[in-house]
């Protein structure tokens, strides 16, 4: 990196290191306001001990990400305080106009049956329910707190970034009115914040799994066994005839599936397929634990029908809190689970990955990561809609890529290949923005969830931490890689229209069935079936590498310093407290190696240089290296500097002067459709040098 781009990125370390101080600062300059404003109104709980007989009990204000009795240390921490204090303990779920904008109707019908099921269940154990409350949850809280003379409410912590702040001013209103919000830990294994990364251990790339996972065993230990419902507790229900400071109301008159939803009625095949209650979230863990983890390690990628239980489907009760993530890590532990499936423990961090991610970079639902990816030229008008829609319905013409979306709009979940496959077609065969996807995840999706959706919208659109480099050549959407559905099974159900054709590659690919064959099972492409959005895949998929390799040599000609030059590896700002102390501002970060050749190809093209290319390379696999290729000697080979092996110290006028012509070449390159040339071993020092060859013509 030049030194002028050093200093660029310190600059702008420090600029974004004096942004989140300028937001801490409004911050608490509006909870000050907020206190203050409280203190006029004057409407408070008196301050009591727990031996002032005025107090009756406490309240847990239930939330969607924590609807279960076991192990839930909010509840668990409230039964506490009442039996301390000789009293009951009140249930309160609030919800907003916010909520209801924030929340896609697939989730909203999962969480009206999951309410439901954790009020029959409360019930049944405890004698009272879930009092329901139409509006904010900390005005809900505190006209519990007023109706049972409490001075405590218990509530799980939450992580996103705007509902953070919401429980910061909670609890500062709260408190100046008499009453304590306790938040407390429980829908993750680990604290965001205390899980710092070592970048100078080389284990990995930062921000990716493996790092993650060996500083968060490091610095955060054992999570600890899961605790078992209370007992001996009484519960009350809120709106009785001595309460007047509570409205009773119904879950229906709560809003929480409206009308409009109950038209579309998603609740139709979420009902057929899941059991939405603690009890269901139980049995499905238990079932995959005795049946389906011996098989995970080898038949996670299935999606069909006949895979069985080799898929948990647990995540909608983690999303909902329905089962905590400590009793699966527990029960993990106790079966040796991390011998057994290395792809299932590690699936638990991932998603605390996710919420790590989402704590240091609070924008991640809509801002790049990678910032110098935030200009990519998307599809956008009516062409950008019109392939939304389609790839919506599950009308693409692509069997893969239909049968997940039709699956999706039915029940509400997708496997996770079928996620990676449709989220990589809309964003690099359509060239449609991530963040649209991401929405119509966040709508559809049961187990819709803020960091981990986001997490992976933002890799799908390679401006995430992680570009799927793993997974380079099994994402096309041609049917060319069937093993998550190798006969076509599942698109047989989820698209009928097919399901006539033969088992096999032909359900994955109908275009290729002879017009007999076609006939003969009342398939008619472009009537019954849609035809192909795409029949070029291949030149669809260039453009997206095309932009890609534009942004990146825009970064590196500029001397941003977010590309380095050398590897041609992105490079992202790592935050302070996401890395341990004395940590380098500049990570490495996961980068493709198809763009890391595509950018030394266009460089070496600017440069007049003719670089070999290899016609073994496959667009949609991974380039073969060279073999034959001659080694140099190290003799032959240039010296760079003195014996020190110091490089000489540059001239700054030739400096400059190169940077003006990088510059004049860049911007008459810009905007031109730049061919991939698919070169190996570039990265070898013992390959041969390239060729000094003409121009390519313009």
């Amino acid at each position: 990196m030049t030194l002028t781009g050093a200093s660029a990125l310190i600059a702008r370390a420090g600029r974004a290191r004096a942004a989140r101080t300028a937001r801490d600062r409004r911050r608490a300059l509006a909870t000050r306001r907020v206190s203050q404003k409280v203190q006029n109104d004057d409407v408070g709980v008196p301050s009591a001990s727990s031996s002032d007989p005025d107090v009756r009990g406490a309240v847990w204000l239930a939330r969607s990400h924590d609807l279960r009795m076991r192990d839930n240390e909010a509840f668990i921490s409230a039964c506490a305080e009442a039996r301390a204090v000789g009293g009951v303990v009140a249930c309160v779920f609030a919800w907003s106009e916010r909520d209801a904008r924030e929340s896609g109707g697939a989730r909203r019908a999962w969480l009206a049956k999951a309410l439901e099921a954790l009020d029959r269940d409360l019930r049944r154990t405890y004698g009272g329910g879930v009092s329901m409350f139409k509006g904010e949850g900390a005005e809900g809280a505190m006209r519990a707190a007023r109706a049972i003379r409490a001075t405590r409410v218990f509530a799980s912590k939450r992580y996103e970034p705007e509902n953070a702040e919401a429980d910061e001013r909670a609890s500062v209103e709260m408190a100046v009115r008499g009453v304590e919000l306790v938040r407390t830990r429980g829908f993750l294994l680990f604290e965001p914040s205390e899980v710092r990364i070592d970048v100078a251990a080389r284990d990995g790339y930062f921000g990716t799994l493996m790092p993650f996972v060996h500083a968060a065993e490091r610095t955060c230990g054992d999570p600890g066994k899961p605790k078992p419902a209370p007992v001996d507790v009484r519960m009350v229900d809120l709106g009785t005839e001595s309460d007047h400071e509570w409205e009773q109301i119904g879950l229906e008159d709560l809003g929480v599936a409206p009308a409009s939803d109950r038209r579309v009625d998603w609740s139709v095949g979420i009902r057929a397929d899941w059991d939405i209650s603690e009890g269901g979230a139980v049995e499905t863990w238990s079932q995959f634990t005795a049946v389906g983890l011996d098989r995970f390690e080898a038949e996670h990628g299935r999606a069909d029908p006949e895979a069985g239980v080799t898929v948990s489907r647990l995540s909608p009760y983690l999303r909902f809190g329905m089962i905590s993530p400590r009793t699966v890590y527990h029960d993990l532990v106790k079966k040796d689970g991390k011998n057994i499936s290395k792809t299932f423990w590690h699936r638990l961090y991932r998603r605390e990955l996710a919420y790590w991610q989402l704590h240091h970079w609070p924008d991640l639902p809509k801002t790049s990561v990678r910032s110098h990816y935030e200009n990519r030229a998307w599809l956008s008008g009516d062409e950008a809609d019109e392939a939304l829609r389609r790839w919506q319905r599950g009308e693409t013409g692509f069997p893969v890529v239909d049968c997940g979306m039709r699956r999706l709009w039915r029940t509400g979940w997708m496997h996770q290949t079928e996620r990676m496959i449709t989220a990589t077609f809309l964003v690099d065969y359509l060239g449609v923005h991530w963040t649209r996807g991401a929405d119509w995840f966040m709508r559809t999706l049961v187990d819709a969830d803020e960091a981990i959706n986001s997490m992976m919208w933002q890799n799908a659109g390679k401006s995430g931490l992680d570009q799927w480099d793993f997974f380079e050549g099994t994402l096309a959407p041609d049917g060319s890689a069937r093993a998550h559905d190798p006969h076509g099974d599942a698109i047989a159900r989820w698209i009928p229209e097919l399901a006539a054709l033969p088992r096999g590659y032909l359900r994955h690919r109908p275009w290729e069935a002879s017009k007999a064959t076609l006939a003969e099972c009342d398939v008619e492409l472009g009537s019954t079936y849609p035809r192909r959005m795409i029949v070029d895949l291949d030149r669809a998929r260039q453009r997206m590498l095309d932009d890609v390799t534009t942004i990146r040599h825009a970064e590196l000609v500029r001397a941003g310093g977010l590309v380095k030059p050398g590897s041609m590896e992105d490079l992202v700002v790592a935050p302070r407290a996401a890395v341990v102390r004395g940590a380098a501002d500049l990570a490495r970060v996961s980068t493709r190696k198809e763009f890391k050749r595509s950018l030394k190809a266009l460089k070496a093209s600017i440069a007049g240089i003719d670089l070999p290319s290899n016609p073994s390379s496959k667009p949609h696999g991974k380039s073969r290296a060279n073999a034959s290729r001659p080694k140099v000697s190290a003799a032959s080979r240039p010296k760079s500097g003195p014996r020190s092996g110091r490089p000489p110290a540059p001239d700054r006028d030739a400096v400059r002067a190169s940077r003006r012509e990088a510059k004049r070449l860049d911007a008459a390159f810009r905007g031109r459709v730049f061919h991939h040339l698919p070169v190996d071993d570039l990265d070898d020092p013992d390959a041969a040098p390239p060729r000094v060859g003409r121009r390519p013509a313009r």
